[in-house]
């Protein structure tokens, strides 16, 4: 027996998972028999879940790390308007109260912001970089 097929029955048997399907009680339609197993199968599953949630959060927690810095290249009051409404998620109201700007000022300021970000290709150099 070759080394590599020892350890693979080396593994299979001692497999937690195994014995969920051979334990001899009767099973399921999802082949699980008793709750210990149904537990183990749950976990096994909430695992893998939580491993894509923390991947798909990681990518997003960059993504916005990549906006704030391109924000943070604008001048004070465009900066703060589109910090607000795209990072911070605030409504045009709360923005009015917080920055002391008529709504119509801070519609202008993020119109600026978004136009300065287009002229100087701000975005499209952050994916540049971020593709290297």
């Amino acid at each position: 027996m070759r080394l590599s097929e020892y350890n693979k029955n080396v593994k299979n048997m001692y497999d937690p998972m195994r014995s969920i399907v051979l334990d001899g009680a009767p099973k399921s339609k999802y082949k699980k028999s008793d709750i210990t197993g149904n537990t183990a199968v749950e976990v096994w599953d909430y695992s893998a879940e939580l491993k894509k949630e923390k991947e798909q959060i990681d990518r997003l927690e960059a993504e916005i790390f990549k906006i704030e810095s391109i924000i943070g290249q604008l001048d004070y009051r465009e900066r703060s308007v589109l910090y607000f409404i795209y990072i911070q998620g605030m409504d045009w109201d709360e923005l009015s109260d917080y920055t002391h700007y008529q709504r119509t000022q801070n519609y202008r300021y993020e119109v600026r912001g978004i136009d300065e970000i287009i002229r100087r290709g701000l975005y499209s150099e952050a994916n540049k970089s971020e593709q290297k």
